[in-house]
Parts: C-alpha cells; sequence; structure tokens
C-alpha cells in the first residue's frame, strides 16, 4: 500500500499548485512535459471529450468516463490507463469546496512502450483489458509520479531525470495488471498494435477522405477482419469512430477561436457545411454557430 503521510503530502502540493495557478477541470500541462493537472471543486457536466494515452491517478475525488456504453468509475487512489486516442464522455461526480477532485496525470509514448515491451513475452491467452482500464495505485507507480511532480521545483534536472523517470513510468505500467492492453498494442505486428496504428493515421489525416479498405490495408488485415477487430477494440464502426474525432476536433478549433463554422467544416473532412452543422448538433446538443459566437463574446 501507499505511504498514506506521502499521500497526503503529495495531494497537498499538486493542490497547492492547482490553486495558486487557477487551475480547472480541463487538463493543464505543466512545466514538466506530458505532465497535467485536472482540479474542480465541483462536480461537472458530462462532456464529449477525446483522451490521448495516458496514464491519470487519481488523488482525490472522484469521475466517470463513459467508452460507447462502457461506464468506468475510477477514485482516489486509483490510476486510469488510456491506452490509445479514445472519444469518450467525461465528468466528475465527486468534488466539493473541502475535498476537490484532484489528478495528476502524464501522456503516454508508444514508441517508448514498443521499444520496452520487445523485452516482454505476450502470454497468448492473457485477456487484454480495455483500452479504458482502472485500478489501485501501486506504490512504485505513485512513487514515480510523485517524483515527476517534484521536477517543479528543479527544472535544472528535467532534462536528464524526467526522460528516466517517463522511461521507469511505462516499465510499470507495462507490468501492471491493467496494463495488458498497452503489452499488445507494444507488440509489433499484434493486432491491437496494427488498430492503434490505425487510429494514429486517423487522428493525423482528419481532413481527408476515409475508406474502410484503405485503413484494411494499413492495417494488414482484410476489410472484413479489420472492421471486426476494430469494432471489438474501440467499441464502434471506423467510420463513427472518425466522426467522433472529426467532431471533437472542429468543436476545439471553435472554441479556441481558431477558424469560423465553415473553415472547421472543411478542416475536418466535411465536403457539406450543413451536414457537419446536423452531425454537431447532434453531437454537441448545440449547434457549431452558438459555439463559435459564445467564444467571440467572452
Amino acid at each position: 500500500m501507499t505511504d498514506p503521510m506521502r499521500a497526503s503530502s503529495l495531494t497537498d502540493a499538486v493542490q497547492d499548485y492547482a490553486i495558486r495557478e487557477g487551475l480547472g477541470h480541463v487538463p493543464s500541462p505543466l512545466a514538466v512535459p506530458n505532465l497535467s493537472v485536472m482540479y474542480s471543486q465541483a462536480p461537472t457536466v458530462m462532456a464529449n471529450t477525446l483522451y490521448e494515452p495516458v496514464f491519470c491517478m487519481v488523488l482525490r475525488g472522484e469521475k466517470l468516463a463513459d467508452f460507447n456504453g462502457r461506464p468506468l468509475r475510477f477514485a482516489e487512489g486509483q490510476g486510469l490507463i488510456v491506452s490509445l486516442d479514445l472519444p469518450a464522455m467525461s465528468w466528475v461526480t465527486k468534488a466539493s469546496a473541502a475535498r476537490p477532485y484532484l489528478a495528476l496525470a502524464t501522456r503516454l509514448d508508444r514508441v517508448l512502450l514498443g521499444e520496452l515491451s520487445r523485452g516482454m513475452p505476450l502470454i497468448e491467452d492473457e485477456v487484454a483489458e480495455s483500452v479504458l482500464s482502472s485500478a489501485p495505485i501501486s506504490p512504485p507507480l505513485y512513487d514515480v509520479m510523485a517524483r515527476m511532480f517534484a521536477l517543479l521545483d528543479a527544472p535544472e534536472d528535467i532534462a536528464v531525470l524526467h526522460p528516466l523517470l517517463m522511461r521507469e513510468l511505462h516499465y510499470l505500467l507495462l507490468k501492471a495488471p491493467q496494463g495488458a492492453m498497452l503489452r499488445r498494442i507494444g507488440q509489433a505486428g499484434s493486432t491491437a498494435e496494427r488498430i492503434a496504428e490505425v487510429v494514429a493515421h486517423l487522428r493525423a489525416h482528419l481532413d481527408q477522405p476515409m475508406r474502410v479498405e484503405a485503413l484494411a490495408r494499413i492495417a494488414g488485415m482484410s476489410a472484413t477482419v479489420f472492421h471486426q477487430s476494430f469494432k471489438a477494440m474501440t467499441g464502434t464502426t471506423p467510420v463513427q469512430f472518425l466522426k467522433r474525432l472529426r467532431l471533437l476536433e472542429a468543436q476545439r478549433q471553435l472554441r479556441g477561436g481558431e477558424a469560423s463554422v465553415t473553415q472547421a467544416a472543411f478542416g475536418v473532412g466535411y465536403e457539406s457545411p450543413s451536414q457537419f452543422s446536423r452531425d454537431y448538433s447532434r453531437m454537441f446538443g448545440t449547434s457549431p454557430r452558438s459555439d463559435r459566437m459564445g467564444i467571440a463574446a467572452e
């Protein structure tokens, strides 16, 4: 078990930082690469979000994520592993001014996972966890995350120590009970690794036409096997997955004031702005124009 005194010390340090910097429930990047903090004094509303491959350590409070009808609750003392880019619904369910929701997260590196996985034999009958899984935080995982956060007080050490800590963290996650999916994704040529490659391709080419046959060729599978494997891993079809990726990226651009509605529509691969507006309103419950005007009015 994690030392309660050390856990309290880290929680207090992260909370003090979040209050001092005015952070909120949206992940806020820190000066330490790939590290972010989430902080909320009240429950939040359900919202569409795009999880990137990440390890998230909940220090206080509770959050719920729904991955295509597969709800997952993660609370104080638990660590969440997201194994690949994943559109989901999420919201903070337990938080108050006295006990705010507080989490520390770091993005995962597929290249590093692959490198470390090469030395780990894949157990053929191992049951892979979902691409979204949680479990109690082990003392070693807690310790490496605490040391990573402590680098904020020693910026001169970040360049040397952060890569070492990231390597240690990835190794521990690969060995963790909930790390089965990470191990599969890290294994070159595995079905999970090939589907993760397709997901990365989709994210990098949102503005381009998509054909399932072309994606199947990237995965090195027949169209039928690819479709089945993709749905088994992501919970949805390639077409629906890409639509959610596109709409989430468009929402980010609109709320960030980076594009007009028409620019956002074409920028994420829609050929029809009117179809884009219908899909956007159906997914988010508000029109893209309203989201864009809301930002402009602030």
